[in-house]
């Protein structure tokens, strides 16, 4: 958390909804572009078995040990 915090400070983020990645609209990468890059990234890295999924329950967990509460990691609700 604090690598990915000092990331944000260095290059910042992008557009009124802060985005952290920028697609090529202004608004975040395409699911598959993102998909394709991770597979490329964990293919170069050697790694097999990896998913981009698990960045998500990594990222949760930390967040949960950094003390934010579940409700809060999980994020706002979804709109009916």
């Amino acid at each position: 958390m604090q690598m990915l915090a000092a990331h944000i400070e260095k290059i910042g983020v992008y557009g009124p909804q802060q985005w952290l990645l920028n697609g090529s609209d202004g608004m975040p990468p395409h699911r598959n572009t993102v998909g394709y890059w991770w597979r490329k990234t964990v293919k170069d890295a050697g790694l097999s078995g990896v998913r981009l999924h698990d960045l998500r329950h990594f990222c949760a967990s930390g967040l949960i040990a950094a003390g934010c509460g579940g409700v809060t990691v999980q994020g706002p609700p979804s709109e009916p």
